[in-house]
């Protein structure tokens, strides 16, 4: 196995592990959209992840360039903290979440 590789196959696997954090604490109330973007996106990363079983293809650089970006927008995307409250609740979707006042 090459860099590239390596690194498609462990950013695969940040973004299936990340999928599968996030579609776990998802709501009731998540839109379909989100979902099922998370859904494909954990998905594609799984078939990206066992690729190498199956099939002894050097992946391209662009192709590991996207896999390792979505990577870290993934990781670094956090929908809601912990301890956040709503800023407004005016009865649409659009909720934005802030830090409490200390």
């Amino acid at each position: 196995m090459t860099l590239l590789a390596i690194l498609n196959c462990v950013a695969a696997g940040l973004i299936t592990l990340r999928a599968c954090v996030v579609l776990n604490e998802m709501s009731s109330k998540t839109r379909h959209t989100i979902r099922l973007a998370y859904w494909l996106m954990g998905f594609g990363a799984f078939l990206v992840l066992i690729d190498p079983l199956f099939f002894i293809v050097e992946p391209d650089v662009p192709e590991v360039l996207l896999h390792a970006g979505l990577a870290v927008l993934v990781l670094a995307n956090h929908r809601k903290p912990e301890n956040s409250r709503p800023q407004q609740d005016d009865g649409n979707d659009h909720t934005i979440y802030v830090r409490p006042q200390k």
